[in-house]
Parts: C-alpha cells; structure tokens; sequence
C-alpha cells in the first residue's frame, strides 16, 4: 500500500471514529431536558429540546413566558460542556454534563449569569390550549381586505360566516393595547379566533382584524394613539354592515381592554352600532387606570406597601409632570428629581432590589412621553359611554390586575345612568383574570401558565346578550 493510500485510510478510520464517538456522545444529550431559572423573584421554565445524530439540534422553549421552539446557535458539546446561544432572546447557556445524574448544570445568560440545571425529563412542561379550535371548520372563513379611507391604511382581516342563507347577525372584535394579530395572540393565546369559532358556530358572523402595521395590516402602529385605532374599527364596522349576507341591523362591537374603551368610542359617534360589547374595559382616564394597575400588580408581587406606595407615588408625580409640562427637557429634569427622591425614600437597599434606579427615570420618560400615551392618559370613557344610545354589556373578572372591576364597573354603571336611554348589564366573574381565565392571583405573570384561553362563562353570557337583542 502507498504512503498516499495510507494516508487516505487513515483520515477514513479517523473520521468514522469522530462520527462514531460524537454519534454516542450526541444520544446521551438526545431528549428533552428542563429545569428552573430565578429572574427578578419569578420563577420561568427552561425546555431544551436536543435532536440529530451526528449534527447537535437545540430548540429552546420557555412555556410559561411564550417563548416556543426558538432557533439556537454555536451548539457545542465536547462529551463534558454543552454550550449554546439564541441571537433572537440575546441569550447564551453554558453548562457541564453530569452523566451519573442526568442533569447539566450550568449558567443561562441574558445581561447576567443565572443559575439553571436542566435535568432530563420524559414528561417536559408544554403550552396547552385546548380551547384553539382545529380545522376543518363547521361555516364559511374568508380573507378580506379593508381600507380605512380617513388614515389611508388597509386592515387584513378574517370573516367567519355560519352556513345558510343568512342574513346573519355579527360582530366586530376591537383588540387590546399593543401590536395585536386578528386573534388576540398572547403568549400561545388565541382569544378572538376563539370567540370567532365560538360564535360563528352558534350562528353569528365574526370579523376580526389585524392591527395597523401588524400582520397584513398596513400603516405605522407605533405613532398611532387609541382614537387613530377607533377610526380602523369604525372602517370594519362599515365593511361589515355593508355585506349583504349580513343583518345590518344586528350589528355590534365587542371590544377587549384598551378595545373595550375604543368600541364605546365607535358607537358614541356611528348610531348604526347595535350593541356594544366592553370586556374588561375602562370607566376611568387612562391615567387613573395605569396608576391602579402598577398598584395591584405590585402588591400581588409581594412587594410590601413601604415600597408599594413611593412607586406608585413616583409614577403619579411623573404623569402629572407629563401632562403639564410641554417641554421635553424640563419634563426630563423633573422626572430624574422625582425619581432620586424615591430612591431615597425607601433607601438604597430596596432600590437595589427592586430595580429601581437612575435608568428608570429614562425609562419612565420615554414610556410616558410616548404618542399612546399621552392621549391614553387623557382619554375618559366620561366623554363616549353617556352618548352611546345601544345596549352596553360590561363584563370583568374579579382577579383583573389590568382594569380592575371596583374601579370600572361602578363607574360604567354611572356613566351610563347619564343617558336616558341608556342600557346597560354589568357582570362580574369571580375567579377571572384580565384574559377572563380561571386564576390564581391574576397576576400577569400566571397568563402563560394557565391552559384556559377563555372562561366558557364569558363565552354563554356574551351569545346570550346578543340572541336576546
């Protein structure tokens, strides 16, 4: 044999046994593994998902933050060090494998170390939804485009038709705050395709949209304000009530939390809308609401009242300095002032621990400074929901961190007794959340945990209101 064929079958036995030795290496890795990560006093749920055979496969999965199957990068593993990274989250793992106790432990890193063992599990924690309906479909979904002549954009949107004849009654789905898809989608939630389903099963037409500037909705969400957005669901109430296969006289909006203030808005101005539908929306300004919501969602945090109330206080100096002080320079100095102020009420140490310093005067600045919230802020139902002459159905959860119920409700029921025509139900769901699922504490933070997308409750009360018009 030559010294070139030698040396072919050398690198041939060379790479086998680098295939082999990895190949071995690689099915002790092969499986799901999960552990616990501690990120500000919250507990998350860190999936690793490992595939392949002699090229190492990471999908990494945090169920309960609604982080699923995300792409990782620069995988390593060396038979003792496993290592990765996930550009999207700018997150990187480092860990040492333990072969006796099936476990890696190691650091997760995302601006700082984070301790995380992950253990190899047959049973990994998942997003469940069982309430997403799955095609095939019992009635008629179309894709149809919208143009919103006032703005110039154009809203993609799903209609969803029971089968028959028709003329059907129907409804509008108005979303919540922040770039929202036609489905609501939250953290594996889909709300409104559940809705849709829902109703359009039991005989009503549902058409539901993509915000401005999300999805195949055109236009800029991020300089649009609530009453730019009221003029898109007014745009979608009209295409609507102009179908043909539509009972124009029995025609609504249901509108969810920041959309449960824009549905009144609608109606207040377009009397061809027959009922308005408020889940979880607002009978306050948007400032009192922000402010009562940092509250409770502070409190069902463990944080103590001590902490509590100078937060809260720090947050209603700085709104007030906002929505009186024009100049962007001097709002900036009083906000810093106020913010040094509360770092010194409740001393450095607590500061420390609950995240607040100098930054947070930056961040306060450009959050409340932001074109939503300026007109949020200001924004009161008082100015809508006395001129809305259809029947209103005003609906939240008791555990609703996010508009809370005793300090909406009474106030919807007084601004509806200003209309002598008015008509309104209130109800009130014990055990519910923002989301109006079964909760806990309604904390935020228990959305992602919770496998119920909408409480069937809701569901009956809301077909129940509509058939009875």
């Amino acid at each position: 044999m030559n010294k070139r064929a030698t040396s072919l079958l050398f690198l041939t036995m060379f790479f086998a046994l680098l295939t082999n030795a990895h190949g071995q290496s690689y099915s002790a890795l092969i499986g799901s593994w999960q552990g616990a990560v501690i990120v500000e006093m919250d507990t998350h749920m860190v999936v690793i998902d490992i595939t392949g055979d002699t090229l190492l496969e990471i999908s990494y999965n945090m169920p309960w933050s609604g982080i699923v199957n995300s792409n990782t990068n620069k995988n390593y593993y060396d038979g003792e060090s496993l290592s990765f990274t996930i550009p999207s989250l700018q997150i990187s793992y480092n860990g040492v494998f333990d072969a006796e106790k099936k476990c890696i432990h190691g650091f997760l890193k995302q601006g700082k170390d984070y301790p995380l063992t992950l253990c190899k599990t047959d049973t990994p924690i998942r997003l469940n939804r069982p309430q997403t309906p799955i095609e095939p479909f019992p009635y008629i979904s179309e894709e149809v485009m919208i143009v919103n002549k006032k703005s110039k954009n154009t809203l993609g949107a799903t209609l969803t038709l029971p089968k028959g004849n028709g003329p059907f009654p129907a409804v509008v789905l108005v979303t919540g705050s922040g770039a929202q898809d036609r489905n609501e989608e939250l953290l594996g939630h889909k709300p409104f395709l559940v809705i849709a389903d829902y109703f359009t099963r039991n005989g009503i037409a549902v058409l539901r949209y993509d915000d401005r500037g999300v999805g195949k909705s055109t236009g800029k969400f991020a300089n649009s304000t609530t009453l730019d957005f009221a003029t898109d669901a007014d745009a979608v109430f009209n295409f609507l009530k102009s179908d043909g296969r539509i009972d124009k006289n029995k025609v609504g909006i249901i509108g969810h939390s920041e959309g449960g203030l824009i549905a009144p808005i609608v109606a207040s101005k377009n009397k061809s809308v027959k009922f308005v539908i408020m889940l979880a929306g607002p009978g306050v300004d948007g400032r009192a609401i922000m402010l009562e919501q940092y509250r409770l969602i502070l409190l069902a945090s463990s944080i103590p009242d001590s902490v509590v109330t100078p937060l809260v206080d720090l947050n209603r100096q700085a709104f007030e300095v906002v929505l009186t002080t024009k100049d962007i320079k001097i709002v900036s100095e009083k906000i810093r002032a106020i913010t040094d102020s509360t770092i010194q009420k409740i001393g450095k140490e607590n500061a420390k621990k609950y995240k607040l310093t100098k930054n947070t005067a930056n961040q306060l600045i450009m959050q409340l400074t932001s074109t939503w919230m300026m007109e949020f802020a200001r924004l009161n139902p008082a100015d809508y929901i006395p001129k809305v002459n259809c029947p209103i159905l005003a609906l939240n959860g008791e555990l609703d961190l996010q508009v809370p119920f005793m300090q909406n409700i009474p106030a919807i029921k007084a601004l509806v007794a200003k209309n002598k025509k008015g008509n309104l139900k209130a109800v009130t769901f014990p055990g519910l959340n923002h989301l109006f699922q079964t909760a806990t504490t309604g904390s935020p933070s228990e959305y992602a945990r919770i496998e119920e997308t909408i409480n069937q409750a809701v569901l009956e009360e809301m077909l129940n209101f509509i058939k009875k018009l």
